[in-house]
């Protein structure tokens, strides 16, 4: 049997990450979710270094949702590492931070993260987020290149 798709949440808040884990369960979405809360982690993890070198446990993400505002690098530090120096550039990036304004948002999608998004107020917004991803990015992952800003994704995901 096919293994399923994981996702790696770089997230330093744990209540975040366990609204984001709510979510998954709440949409009915059983993927693998690996968790670390450092920049530095985030590179070994997808570098397969240290403790992550073990693939059967951690395994290579289909997809990376990325909190900016991380303590130890900047999470747009963390996407031009992978873009650029990482052996895995294509993986997609879903940022899903705290505040993200226009400037950054360009920034991001200049350094090649698929979408953005601000962490909602309310948890059927992030369930919406989270069914988005799914449909958007776990099913059918987009290329780099293929970059959306998602500003308006509450607007979208609720119409839907």
């Amino acid at each position: 049997m096919a293994k399923k798709s994981s996702i790696l949440l770089i997230e330093d808040n744990p209540d975040d990450a366990m609204l984001f884990q709510r979510a998954l369960k709440k949409q009915h979405l059983e993927y693998p979710l690996q968790v670390v809360q450092q920049g530095a982690k985030a590179v070994s993890y997808v570098s397969g270094e240290g403790v992550y070198s073990d693939r059967e446990k951690y395994p290579l993400p289909k997809l990376i949702v990325l909190d900016l505002s991380l303590p130890d690098m900047h999470g747009l530090n963390f996407l031009e590492w992978l873009r650029s120096k990482s052996s895995e550039p294509t993986l997609p990036v879903f940022i899903l931070t705290g505040h993200v304004g226009p400037a950054e948002t360009a920034e991001a999608l200049r350094l090649g993260c698929n979408a953005c998004a601000t962490k909602p107020n309310q948890p059927f917004e992030l369930e919406n987020i989270v069914r988005t991803i799914h449909n958007d990015w776990m099913t059918n992952a987009p290329h780099v290149g293929e970059a959306q800003s998602l500003q308006t994704l509450r607007h979208e995901a609720a119409t839907r």
